[in-house]
């Protein structure tokens, strides 16, 4: 899916924010026009949310539009084009940059942080939390969005490859291992992914069965199992897991996936099975709210739409998110990158330091070319 052009355009912010978006999109479906050479029965509405959810100045932000111009490839290869104009929305835009304050976290503050997540989980009072870190590259010349979000559709085909321009003048972009939610005609997709072993090349196939055997490993993969059909079903929806996790292979890293299928409740869009489970243990932890309160109080900055959901929908609440994850914010001639890792009992501090140097090398190794 590819689109250019605006037809119309929300930015909003909010705990209401996946709410406010659904009822935009089916009040702009009414103001909209179709070009002569539309075959949707709709517009559709392209856009991301931010991670924040809960938190104390958390950026959570939703920046969502209708492309004027809409190409899309189905599952057939056969390609389509849509178009549409005349929508409004008088509505005034929140603008959020979320490009100011960057800074990165150093090797001693990640390690003490870890240490007082596990001192947490021993204690009982979590079970699971992600905490990120950041990088921060600069060059001379500007950062090409379009470019470098070429080299990672090429670099990583069995990725969810997105790029964002926001009207802040930033990008957002990234290739992520993981489908959010999945809805068309009420039948649902979802992934947990959890659980990672490093891995250059050499020794996969061990690599893979001391992924599939680690308790620690298979321990994290099954809370967000757990909490993402918990989340789906409070919502309604009749879901079930894959009996067990397979291995999912990308360049430097393995991953423990389960995939997630069923059936939304009657009246059900994306955004709400999105808004049950967002942000789920894969990039929070679990309890969400203490887990929250740790990632606000150790990670150097606001995560901005890192991890955040992003995707499309349509006015029948049909659509697919991802989450903004080996992702980078490009900002001219600067761009901020995130890795996180997941913490349960057993997490060693410095091989959750090396898992997200592996994490980040996703989208490094393109912008440095």
């Amino acid at each position: 899916m590819v689109g250019a052009g605006e037809a119309a355009r929300l930015e909003c912010r909010g705990p209401g924010r996946f709410g406010d978006t659904a009822r935009w999109i089916e009040a702009m479906a009414a103001s909209t026009r179709g070009h002569a050479v539309a075959e949707a029965e709709g517009p559709v509405a392209v856009g991301a949310f931010g991670f924040g959810e809960g938190q104390a100045g958390a950026v959570d932000a939703a920046a969502v539009w209708i492309p004027s111009t809409l190409l899309r490839r189905d599952a057939d290869g056969r390609v389509h084009l849509a178009g549409w104009q005349g929508a409004t929305d008088d509505r005034p835009r929140a603008r959020t940059p979320l490009a100011a304050g960057w800074s990165e976290d150093g090797h001693a503050t990640w390690i003490e942080g870890i240490e007082a997540a596990l001192r947490r989980i021993e204690a009982g009072t979590l079970e699971k939390v992600v905490l990120a870190r950041t990088r921060v590259l600069a060059q001379a010349a500007p950062y090409d969005p379009l470019a470098s979000f070429l080299a990672l559709r090429e670099r990583y085909p069995e990725c969810h490859r997105f790029l964002v321009r926001l009207e802040d003048g930033t990008a957002f972009l990234g290739a992520s291992p993981e489908r959010l939610a999945s809805l068309r005609d009420r039948r649902i997709d979802a992934d947990a992914v959890a659980g990672t072993a490093r891995v250059d090349g050499e020794h996969v196939e061990a690599a893979r069965r001391l992924l599939l055997e680690s308790a620690k490993e298979r321990n994290e993969h099954e809370i967000v199992v757990r909490e993402i059909l918990a989340a789906l079903r409070g919502c309604g929806a009749r879901v079930e897991a894959d009996p067990e996790p397979s291995t999912f292979r990308l360049r430097h890293v393995l991953h423990l996936r389960s995939r997630i299928t069923g059936l939304a409740k009657e009246g059900s869009g994306v955004l709400d099975l999105v808004h049950a489970i967002h942000p789920s243990p894969a990039v929070a932890g679990t309890p969400r709210d203490a887990a929250l309160e740790m990632i606000g109080t150790w990670e150097p900055r606001d995560r901005g739409w890192y991890s955040g959901p992003v995707g499309w929908m349509d006015a029948r609440g049909d659509g697919e998110f991802t989450l903004g994850l080996r992702s980078a914010l490009l900002d001219g001639s600067r761009a901020l990158l995130h890795a996180g890792a997941g913490i349960v009992a057993g997490s060693d501090p410095e091989r959750e330091w090396d898992e997200c140097e592996a994490k980040m090398r996703f989208v490094e190794e393109v912008l440095r070319g």
